[in-house]
């Protein structure tokens, strides 16, 4: 009976360590993301937008689903006159949930 609490306890510790590795390693990787979405930023505030293009570009293909991503691609391929491109990437996305909370 002893062996058994000790291996279940033993089972509960190596859960809440992997647990607790994923929240670290996630945590981090949003942290990469927020850095690279602000040289995104500062990119196209000095007008530079095929650089802030490729950044979003990155980001939007991690996480199709975050608008802000989808908004960087979208806007920068406008200043850009890619046209064409920001027609389909709208288009390619008007399935998307965040589209039935957001319109524009």
């Amino acid at each position: 009976m002893k062996r058994r609490i000790e291996i279940l306890l033993l089972i509960i510790m190596l859960f809440m360590l992997a647990v607790n590795l994923f929240g670290q390693s996630r945590n981090k990787t949003l942290l990469q993301d927020n850095q690279l979405m602000r040289l995104a930023q500062s990119f196209e505030k000095a007008a530079q937008f095929n650089r802030a293009l490729e950044i979003y570009q990155q980001l939007w293909e991690k996480r199709p689903s975050d608008i802000n991503y989808y908004r960087g691609v979208k806007n920068n391929q406008l200043k850009l006159n890619r046209y064409s491109d920001a027609i389909f990437t709208v288009k390619k996305n008007a399935d998307h949930k965040f589209f039935s909370d957001y319109r524009g």
